[in-house]
């Protein structure tokens, strides 16, 4: 066979070797070697698709979470806040636009005492004053929704009512002065707190000072500030309780306007429990919403409260629960006072004057010490308000019973003491 070249040379045919042509790589075989290397590269990328796929998935679930979250938060904000600025949590958008209209408006809005006339309001600027707050830096829309005196007289009367200034005397003449306190008592959501802020920072009993350094004002009584009157001489309170003898405190309970104080109950509490929801809160006598969501309720939701884990007392309702705590209280038969509230907030150097010298004592400097803020601590008092909200929440003859059912409103009309509201000129709505 002759060569390529065309020389006349020729090869052996044992020695030719003949190449396929390839036209491309597809075409091409692999090498055992190269087999497993595309193999692998698949693989590779296959994991690598693999990871980016739960990468991505991932990625989503983390943004979803991410705006959840956001959207929790938010709610939490607001639900505090409209909590905070509109007193019940059951917010009813319609009586709240009325209420608000009225007061910017500056209309009068009858009250059992008459007229409330909202053009002056530099009783409770006076106060906010002395308290330390600056009114200048005070929102104008707060300062328009702060109550006149007007308007607080025409809720609770034009003067400081406190029930027991009758035996003062008895305590003077009964217990040594070197061995007399002075302790606050009262129901859940009453200014407890404040009042022995109040005490505390403003009152001294003169011979106890003397003769033991000490002020003479306790933070609460030594059977416990919430507990019944009965309670007395019978408990010991696991805080402070252990090193007095009872009967040398004069006991200085503070009380609410029962249908304000309901409403503080619906946002805090504490000891006293019955089946309520943010919808229907005060709520004394079962509604739908009510039976939706406690299916067999009674008729009138009833209310225990849990002083320790061995004492809990019944109560018919949460008005029930008000009027039972006070009539022993206004009924005990030993040295002590009961004190409004409101007085503490609108009337606060009177009250406490006259507290401090029911048990013998003085006051310590002509300039009275205000608490700015509700006096309150812990856990069970977060979201409790300063006193510019205090003033606005308890100073409106509107919001009063803005919030109760018509239903809510006869309950109380037909239970009430009229005795017991008399006495602290609480007036039937």
């Amino acid at each position: 066979m002759r060569n390529g070249n065309g020389n006349g040379a020729s090869y052996p045919a044992s020695t030719i070797v003949k190449t396929p042509v390839h036209l491309n790589n597809k075409t091409r075989p692999q090498s055992p070697i190269a087999h497993n290397h595309q193999h692998n590269m698949d693989k590779t990328s296959s994991k690598y698709r693999q990871k980016t796929n739960q990468l991505y998935v991932a990625l989503l679930l983390s943004a979803a979470l991410a705006i959840l979250q956001m959207i929790f938060q938010e709610t939490v904000y607001l639900n505090k806040n409209m909590r905070h600025l509109h007193s019940p949590d059951n917010l009813d958008l319609r009586r709240f636009r009325m209420e608000l209209s009225e007061v910017h408006a500056g209309s009068s809005s009858k009250s059992g005492h008459g007229v409330v006339d909202k053009s002056n309001i530099s009783h409770t600027k006076d106060l906010l004053l002395n308290s330390g707050i600056n009114v200048s830096d005070i929102e104008p829309e707060m300062l328009d929704r702060l109550p006149s005196l007007a308007e607080v007289e025409g809720l609770y009367g034009p003067s400081v009512v406190i029930s027991g200034l009758e035996t003062c005397e008895t305590f003077r003449k009964t217990i040594a002065q070197e061995d007399a306190y002075i302790g606050p008592a009262g129901m859940f959501n009453t200014g407890t707190n404040l009042m022995a802020n109040y005490i505390s920072n403003n009152c001294y009993l003169p011979v106890k000072k003397e003769k033991k350094g000490k002020n003479g004002m306790r933070w609460q009584v030594p059977w416990g500030k919430h507990t019944p009157a009965s309670w007395r001489l019978h408990n010991v309170a696991e805080s402070g309780g252990k090193d007095v003898k009872q009967t040398d405190v004069l006991p200085v309970v503070t009380i609410k306007d029962p249908y304000t104080w309901m409403s503080s109950m619906c946002r805090h509490s504490y000891a006293a429990n019955w089946r309520h929801t943010s919808d229907h809160c005060p709520n004394l006598v079962a509604n739908d919403v009510d039976r939706k969501s406690f299916p067999g309720i009674s008729d009138v939701v009833h209310v225990n409260v849990r002083y320790k884990r061995e004492n809990v007392t019944h109560h018919e309702s949460l008005f029930g629960l008000w009027q039972d705590w006070y009539s022993e209280w206004h009924n005990a038969d030993f040295p002590h006072l009961i004190v409004r509230y409101e007085d503490m907030l609108f009337r606060t150097e009177e009250v406490v004057k006259k507290v401090c010298e029911c048990a013998g004592g003085k006051m310590i400097a002509k300039t009275f010490k205000y608490v700015e803020d509700s006096a309150k601590a812990g856990a069970a008092h977060k979201g409790s308000s300063g006193l510019i909200s205090s003033m606005i929440r308890y100073g409106n003859s509107t919001r009063r019973t803005a919030f109760y059912t018509e239903e809510d409103l006869n309950f109380v009309r037909k239970k009430v003491d009229q005795s017991l509201f008399d006495a602290y000129s609480y007036k039937v709505a």
